[in-house]
């Protein structure tokens, strides 16, 4: 006995256990009360009372004197054994006669025994004998009664006909899973909640793997131990252990030492009955072939792109660095846009797709981008000229680095408004709804009902109401559900429902809220209303539910599988077919049933591929691959792949096919596609504006375009075959020869305009022009073609040239202001230097002893030419620096050394201002090379303005920092006014000062910051400020790291 046969019979051992106690309760219950022993009892039982309880039961009951005089036998017992009234079988005298001739002497020896202790009784099995001679199974129990005041024997019968088909159809649906998953291209597997395989179909095949039986009772990553882990592999495994649904997950596996292939996965997790997760079930096929088309496809696809980089065609194209957008005049036509009012740019574009589809747009398209998808592909609503949407189905692809990044992204587009336009939405019927106990009144008004009716409407939200009909509950009950599933109430299913109400059928089965079935019998009362009776029937459905788990794992298996699955009869009639037909082609899987393939695919039906197909069906043998062809109503060729394998008798005799189909128009098309794209790279190149030649490995000219043509002047078949030698001038043919040597050797495949700077081209009248020039490299095996793209540069070089020209005078003008001023300051300066002289004598008395008063004018005179002369040599230092005429006096200095003098030159102005000079981070000593005036300059400068404009009880704060790059970063910080962000740039300008009340309050120049910029910048430094208004600002000054004397060596190397 086969396992799952063991199994079953396990579980109709236990049912007849459980059946063996229902009849005795039964028994009790009728025929005595449960205090009495029904053996050495005297109290009797109404005959009437028994009749009453005996014909509503589900059994058959025959009572029989000892001497096997028949006293009573109820309707259920003549049902069972096909007669029309108990009468009959009373007067067969002997209810022998309803047993088989086989279980007569069993059955009869079993019949004979005298009494039983106790609450025992005999069980027994036979077929019985219909009055039509059929036998039907039945379950039989006897035991020892008191009837009537005499001893008798009561039997009870129930009707196993139900169970032994149950039983027969479970064994079946699973023999028709095996074959199915022997047919299938798809291998079919479960998992255990450890994630253990449990079930791998028979036509497991791993090309080198583990073999079927390595695989049952192992996790993935214990079969596969010598896999090479690929990512998809990992996130094969991550989804697992998340128990997260696996949807045409694609993994690529590459065994150590052997080819990697790729198989798609499609699988779901199993949760029982409290949504615990209990395991997997799952398809997996070989997609290897359809991969390695994929990418053949795309290796064309990018060689197509390069060849027609820049060419008008009816596509869009996207530079992203250069945010370069392009799409074809054709799809601006599709639209209603004219030349005038066309959208011209992505943002055009982007602008009119409707709002409710932006989002998903923008999600899908970026998810294209990060590599989370494939290609780009989406359908949304997208704005015609007269105001109407209209539906686009786009799709696209990112051209990527080496690194993955996509730099550019090309694709198209097509309308497919009527398309949209005729589609249906399909609605789901709504599914018949449990029912409890319930006594309506002859106007089918609710009178009375149970916990159990109550319950099933409770847990909808719905309040269960006395004197509401039946009808009004119920379309409540459905509305609600309609409204939770997003559809409108079924008014043929309300309609049904209550005619079954009204006139009932003879019983029903429901499961109720409990998990409990219930087989209920509603019948007309005398007064005209309606009652129900229920009996527990769920060890029955128990089986009934093994046959729908069976056909729901073929049908989940099915669903998740990339074939659809047939079976056909001994004279190849349908009568299977899965619902996955519908995915592949518009035909209602249901309808296929009892016909032909010549009649379900008669449109088709003449085609060479499917004549083929009949007659390998007259040969009754297995075949697989077999390619049909067929033509749909919209003009496409589509293309299905079939596998069929016979199925026999018990005798031998052909008895029909199982198969399966799966839609392959993908990678046929794939094949094809590559045969059509030369012709396309042709018709492309003869349209592109720009010069586009290919040239082989001896740059023997291969493509010469329309647009070289009219570039250079020559006819195609004028350098067809020569050299590329001859579009360039001679001088140039060495370092052309260089640049193809360099461009061969980098890993490059291609370069851009713009990145081999400019190339001079030879006409064919002797005329040369400047170009720029595109360049790709496609090796194929030994040979290599080059793609060239040149784009005349002329127009564009004469606009650059007056460009030039107009600089070069702007500098020639600010050179002679600088020059001036130089020379001015010079002019000013001799003046200006007797003055100070004169008044410094003054001041020691060489012409005597002056007065209080001639002292003081002596000091106003000797500090105005003292700030003159600071004015004019910031305006002196300035104009040689931009003149390019200040030169560095490099030596070795300490900064901090200048740092103190600094201090020193504006200590008294600070002590006078009431404003606290500080140090911070700022070491004995820091080495530079550098000018020191120069730098004594700038720290005066920034430590002048800080004090200038800090107010009272201020801090100005230098602070000194080595970086990690070891440059030298000199901030100095103060607590004053500070400026908007806005002004620095205004501040940093020459003679340029902030307007309003800070001009007037604070005196200078504007020259300050500009000199400290210069003087930085002039020994490789930057300056940067930052600055908030009424918080302080903060001036750094950054000296390179060159300048930087980090130890006593390199000290020495600069002496």
């Amino acid at each position: 006995m086969t396992p799952d046969r063991l199994v079953r019979k396990q579980i109709f051992v236990s049912i007849y256990s459980k059946l063996v106690a229902l009849v005795n309760r039964h028994k009790t219950y009728l025929v005595s009360p449960p205090s009495i022993n029904p053996v050495t009892s005297e109290a009797e039982i109404s005959t009437r009372e028994f009749r009453k309880i005996a014909e509503d039961s589900v059994l058959g009951i025959i009572v029989n004197g000892m001497d096997r005089t028949p006293l009573y036998v109820n309707q259920r017992c003549a049902d069972i054994f096909g007669y029309d009234e108990p009468q009959d079988i009373i007067d067969l005298k002997d209810n022998l006669k309803l047993v088989s001739t086989k279980d007569m002497k069993r059955v009869s020896k079993m019949r004979d025994f005298k009494q039983v202790d106790g609450n025992r009784s005999v069980t027994f099995e036979f077929d019985g004998v219909r009055k039509d001679g059929n036998l039907v199974p039945v379950f039989g129990n006897a035991a020892i009664v008191e009837w009537q005041g005499q001893t008798a024997r009561y039997t009870t019968f129930l009707d196993l006909s139900d169970i032994k088909n149950t039983e027969q159809k479970l064994i079946d649906s699973e023999e028709r899973f095996r074959q199915f998953a022997t047919v299938s291209s798809d291998w079919f597997w479960e998992m255990d909640s450890e994630l253990r395989y449990t079930f791998i179909s028979d036509n497991f095949a791993d090309n080198g793997g583990p073999s079927r039986e390595e695989f049952l009772g192992q996790t993935s990553r214990e079969a596969y131990r010598s896999l090479d882990k690929s990512a998809s592999y990992e996130e094969f495994i991550r989804k697992l252990e998340a128990h997260e649904p696996l949807v045409s997950l694609r993994v690529k596996r590459a065994i150590k030492g052997q080819f990697p292939t790729w198989v798609l996965i499609n699988a779901m997790p199993v949760l029982d009955n409290n949504k615990q997760f209990r395991g997997y079930r799952g398809t997996t096929i070989d997609i290897t072939e359809l991969v390695l088309t994929e990418e053949e496809l795309q290796n064309n696809e990018e060689r197509y792109n390069r060849a027609t980089r820049g060419a008008k065609v009816t596509i869009w194209d996207w530079i992203i660095e250069t945010n370069e957008y392009y799409v074809s005049d054709e799809a601006a036509l599709i639209y209603g846009y004219t030349e005038e009012n066309k959208p011209r740019t992505r943002d055009d574009w982007n602008a009119l797709v409707h709002p409710d589809d932006i989002d998903d747009y923008t999600q899908k398209f970026l998810a294209h981008l990060k590599q989370e998808a494939d290609v780009f592909e989406h359908e949304y609503r997208l704005r015609h000229a007269d105001g109407t949407y209209h539906w686009i189905a786009v799709q696209g692809s990112a051209l990527r680095d080496e690194q993955g990044k996509a730099w550019r992204v090309s694709g198209w587009g097509v309308d497919i408004t009527e398309q949209r336009n005729t589609e249906r939405l399909l609605v789901e019927a709504i599914d018949s709804l449990s029912e409890g106990f319930a006594l309506y009144d002859s106007e089918d008004k609710l009178i009375a009902f149970n916990q159990q009716y109550a319950g099933m409407f409770t847990s909808l939200g719905i309040k269960t109401r006395i004197g509401q009909t039946f009808e009004s509950n119920y379309r409540e009950v459905l509305s609600h559900r309609a409204v939770n599933e997003g559809g409108i109430v079924n008014e043929k299913q309300l309609a049904k429902l209550v005619q079954d109400h009204l006139t009932p059928p003879p019983y029903s089965e429901r499961q109720i809220h409990d998990g409990r079935w219930i087989r209920t019998t509603e019948v007309r009362t005398p007064s005209g209303g309606v009652a129900g009776l229920r009996t527990d029937i769920t060890e029955y459905r128990n089986l009934l539910d093994q046959l729908a788990q069976s056909e729901e794992r073929f049908r989940a298996f099915a669903e998740v599988a990339s074939d659809w699955y047939y079976e056909v009869d001994k004279d190849l009639r349908f009568t299977f077919m899965s619902e996955g037909i519908q995915r592949e082609r518009d035909i209602d899987f249901r309808s296929a049933i009892g016909r032909t393939h010549e009649d379900v695919f008669a449109e088709f039906a003449d085609h060479q591929s499917h004549q083929e197909y009949l007659e390998d069906l007259k040969k009754h043998l297995p075949k697989r691959d077999i390619l049909l062809r067929r033509k749909e109503g919209n003009g496409q060729t589509k293309w299905s792949r079939v596998n069929i394998i016979p199925k026999f008798t018990k005798n031998g005799d052909f008895n029909g096919y199982y198969g399966s189909g799966r839609d392959v128009t993908r990678q046929v098309a794939a094949q094809q596609a590559l045969a059509h794209k030369e012709a396309q790279v042709s018709g492309m190149l003869e349209i592109a504006p720009d010069a586009i030649i290919a040239v082989n490995k001896d740059l023997s000219i291969q493509i010469f375009n329309y647009g070289a043509v009219e570039m250079f002047g020559y006819q195609d078949s004028e350098v067809i075959g020569k050299s590329l030698n001859m579009l360039i001038p001679d001088r140039f043919h060495s370092a052309h020869d260089q640049q193809i040597s360099s461009f061969n050797k980098s890993k490059e495949t291609s370069r851009r305009m713009g990145m081999r700077g400019e190339i001079t081209g030879l006409k064919k009248d002797g005329t040369e022009f400047p170009a720029e020039a595109s360049i790709s490299r496609l090796e194929q095996g030994d040979d290599i073609l080059y793609t060239v793209m040149l784009h005349d540069i002329g127009e564009r070089k004469k606009s650059e040239e007056i460009v030039q020209k107009a600089m070069e005078e702007a500098l020639y003008a600010n050179r002679a202001k600088s020059e001036f001023l130089a020379n001015m300051s010079h002019e000013l300066r001799t003046p200006l230097n007797a003055i100070l002289g004169f008044s410094e004598a003054l001041r020691v008395g060489i012409r005597g002893a002056l007065s209080e008063n001639q002292n003081e004018y002596v000091d106003a005179v000797s500090q105005s030419g003292e700030h003159l002369l600071s004015l004019i040599n910031d305006i002196l230092d300035l104009s040689k620096l931009e003149a390019g005429k200040a030169d560095l006096d490099e030596e070795n200095l300490n900064l901090v050394d200048l740092i103190n003098q600094g201090f020193l030159f504006v200590g008294d102005r600070a002590r006078s201002g009431q404003i606290s000079l500080a140090l911070d981070n700022v070491p004995d000593e820091i080495l530079l090379r550098a000018d020191k005036r120069m730098i004594l300059q700038i720290l005066i400068n920034l430590l002048s303005n800080a004090v200038k404009f800090t107010l009272p009880d201020g801090t100005v704060t230098v602070s000194v920092e080595v970086t990690p790059d070891k440059d030298v970063v000199l901030s100095v910080t103060d607590t004053g006014i500070g400026m908007r962000p806005e002004d620095i740039p205004q501040a940093l300008s020459t003679f340029g000062q902030l307007d309003g009340d800070l001009d007037r309050r604070h005196e200078g120049t504007g020259l300050g910051l500009p000199l400290v910029k210069s003087l930085a910048e002039l020994h490789g430094g930057v300056l940067n400020l930052t600055s908030e208004a009424g918080v302080g600002t903060v001036a750094a000054i950054t000296i390179p790291r060159q300048r930087y004397l980090e130890n006593d060596a390199e000290i020495s190397s600069l002496i």
